[in-house]
């Protein structure tokens, strides 16, 4: 008997994947999941026939929180009111979901009405009558993550252990695809972070700029972009070393990626070199955020190992550079200083220009200095 299953938008399912990316500090995936999991439940039902069934996940933003998960969320769900239950969550401590996903263990339940485990207020929200359940865990690795279950078995009513052995397998089978899933945006995530620095490389600043220019177009909203040069860095080079002057990118690195502004997006363009786009910035706010950002570094202790000390060692004791490390920038928006002519691509390359522009001027007035960039006078040439 064919059933029709539902699930949470792409977006919304692509939510509940951030326990494999909470060290990358990236948006949300939209991966096409949804119709994989109809498929996966449709199957499941084909092989073991019931009236309804569903796929319950956790929250992985409450694992990373010290409170332990309480509640599991309706993912994708097949039955006479499918969509009554989706997004919905139910409690771990009240529920035969709930208790599959605390003892990792898989459970039958023949008769609902005389199990304590049973969370009555499901038949609530859709208007049915729950008779018997079978459930089973969902893990990816060594980590559980959520429930695969079915409600009222057809035909002669009981779930068997032959259908355990049945509901298992599929449960594997989404185990498996959503790590297959997990490994591709790990790879593709990858490719897009400069190794060291873990920020955005420079092959990404360009494809977001492609893509953010004609949004802020579209929506009639203006787009910045700050170029960041650190001051006397080459020094730092030649006195410490490049194993300090890499330690101290990627030091730079993590203050410029926990400082940033929601919704920017930060890049290393090269060597010392940095790019911050910020879409919705005007170039006044631009600026409020770029100072803002010379400050910190300014007033971050970058520090050292002695050079009596040939490697960081247990004890050793880290002394700060010998000058603080300041940086110089420049500022330029969209809309104020990029003439509206010609390609996405020219205006992209003209918004990086001009703030290069101005981060090299502020480099010739004495560094550690923010200047904002001068606008294009003339139609430019595509």
């Amino acid at each position: 008997m064919g059933v029709r299953t539902l699930t949470l938008d792409p977006s919304e399912i692509s939510r509940f994947l951030v326990r494999q990316r909470k060290d990358w500090g990236i948006g949300q995936f939209e991966l096409r999941l949804d119709q994989f999991l109809s498929e996966i439940l449709e199957k499941a039902n084909e092989f073991v026939p019931s009236e309804s069934g569903s796929l319950l996940l956790d929250d992985p933003r409450a694992k990373g929180r010290s409170d332990a998960i309480n509640t599991l969320t309706f993912i994708a769900c097949f039955g006479p009111n499918a969509q009554r239950l989706l997004g919905r969550q139910i409690p771990l401590n009240d529920s035969i979901a709930g208790r599959v996903y605390s003892t990792t263990q898989p459970y039958i339940s023949q008769n609902v009405s005389q199990d304590e485990s049973f969370y009555d207020a499901v038949d609530r929200y859709t208007d049915e009558k729950t008779s018997s359940v079978i459930a089973v865990p969902v893990t990816v690795g060594d980590s559980i993550f959520g429930v695969l279950e079915l409600l009222n078995r057809r035909d002669h009513g009981h779930y068997s252990a032959g259908d355990l052995l049945l509901l298992e397998t599929f449960a594997g089978y989404i185990s498996s695809s959503i790590q297959n899933a997990l490994d591709a945006i790990r790879a593709r995530e990858a490719a897009r972070r400069d190794d060291l620095t873990r920020l955005y490389n420079d092959r990404y600043l360009h494809h977001r700029l492609t893509e953010e220019l004609p949004r802020s177009e579209r929506d009639a909203l203006d787009l910045s972009l700050i170029f960041v040069d650190l001051d006397h860095f080459k020094a730092v080079n030649d006195r410490y070393g490049h194993l300090v002057g890499s330690r101290t990118l990627k030091e730079v690195g993590y203050l410029i990626q926990s400082w940033n502004p929601p919704g920017s997006i930060p890049a290393r363009y090269g060597g010392d070199e940095f790019v911050i786009i910020l879409p919705g910035y005007d170039a006044e706010k631009a600026m409020v955020v770029a100072e803002r950002l010379r400050e910190l570094v300014e007033q971050t202790v970058f520090r050292v190992v002695p050079a009596s000390e040939r490697a960081p060692i247990e004890g050793a004791q880290f002394e700060p550079l010998t000058n603080p490390l300041t940086c110089s920038m420049g500022v330029a928006s969209l809309n104020e200083h990029v003439a509206p002519q010609g390609t996405v691509l020219r205006r992209q390359n003209a918004l990086i220009r001009l703030a290069d522009k101005a981060m090299y001027l502020a480099k010739s007035r004495g560094r550690n200095l923010v200047l904002q960039a001068a606008a294009e006078v003339h139609e430019p040439r595509d």
